[in-house]
């Protein structure tokens, strides 16, 4: 649903701003399982904390952003307005099997990376951000 809301709103809003939106958007405190944990399984949490080794079959990077999103704090996964997280060319595979939660973004960016997509890494006032885009795949 997350997916959705921030493609959705990717096609509406001026491509100059999306992104700065999703920033604002997700650093929102009142986003449950977001800025919070709502139901009780100790995420989110810092970047510092320990991985749950997610893995992902098939899935759109989208997705995969969007549960990073829901997982750490003090970490942003924002998507450029190109990217087209609905097409069967935006999915990947990926076991994010580091210890900490930095260290699983740190494996997703290499992914990504790997897989040809455009990417932004940047730490800012504590807080990592990544952009990602389509790239040439």
């Amino acid at each position: 649903l997350l997916s959705q809301l921030v493609g959705a709103m990717g096609e509406n809003l001026d491509p100059a701003d999306f992104a700065n939106w999703q920033s604002e958007f997700f650093a929102q405190s009142w986003l449950a399982e977001i800025a919070y944990d709502l139901d009780g399984d100790d995420y989110p949490a810092p970047r510092k904390a320990k991985n749950p080794r997610d893995g992902f079959t098939q899935t759109s990077v989208c997705k995969i952003a969007m549960a990073l999103n829901q997982t750490v704090t003090n970490a942003q996964v924002l998507v450029m307005p190109e990217m087209k997280c609905d097409r069967p060319e935006a999915r990947m595979s990926v076991f994010l099997s580091s210890e900490t939660l930095d260290g699983a973004l740190t494996e997703f960016v290499k992914a990504l990376r790997t897989q040809g997509y455009l990417v932004v890494d940047k730490t800012r006032q504590g807080v990592r951000r990544i952009l990602l885009g389509p790239g040439r795949r």
